[in-house]
Parts: C-alpha cells; structure tokens; sequence
C-alpha cells in the first residue's frame, strides 16, 4: 500500500550575507534581521549559508 501526498507549495528563500565575526549579538540581530523579513514574504523554509558564531 502506497503513501499518496497532496501537492503544496512552499516558499523557500537562501540567505548569502557576511558574517559578523566576534560579536555573537550582531549576528544573531542580522539572523532574526533577515528571518523576520523573509517570514513577511511568506517564505517557510529559510537557509543561511554559513552561520558560524565565534565567541568573542
């Protein structure tokens, strides 16, 4: 017995940004920066490259 799924369209968006080495908080501010406004442009699925946080 088969599994059938129903289609559905999701929006998916990539994030190529710079980073912001050393310093943690600015990074996390620019991650919920670009979540927030890719999440006002229906996008449900968001991918970021390199998220790499250094410990300042």
């Amino acid at each position: 017995m088969g599994i059938i799924m129903g289609k559905q369209n999701v929006r998916v968006a990539v994030v190529q940004a710079a980073p912001i080495l050393f310093d943690k908080e600015s990074a996390f501010q620019k991650i919920e920066k670009y979540s927030f406004e890719a999440r006002q442009h229906g996008v449900k699925l968001l991918v970021k490259k390199d998220n790499v946080i250094f410990k300042s």
